[in-house]
């Protein structure tokens, strides 16, 4: 691995640019899931209903569709942000 490209000193530099890119206020409290959605991701989601001041960034791979149904099921759609894959 590149140990400059995951050096903490970009993290300024992300953070600016991924909060900017998916609506996240500076001061809004995030929770990443990251990796396959079929692991773990529908327990983060209904933990935001315990949870009403954090926000929860997705980033997986996959058919989100099922895991933004339990979102909007369970009244946190607004608080999941589904980013989809990176690289």
């Amino acid at each position: 691995t590149d140990t400059e490209q995951f050096h903490p000193k970009l993290r300024e530099q992300w953070r600016e640019k991924i909060r900017s890119q998916h609506g996240i206020g500076d001061n809004d409290f995030v929770f990443l899931h990251l990796g396959d959605l079929r692991k773990g991701a529908a327990q983060a989601i209904e933990a935001l209903k315990a949870l009403p001041d954090v926000k929860l960034l997705l980033v997986a791979r996959g058919n989100d569709e099922t895991y933004r149904g339990l979102a909007a099921e369970w009244g946190v759609a607004g608080r999941a942000i589904f980013a989809g894959a990176t690289d």
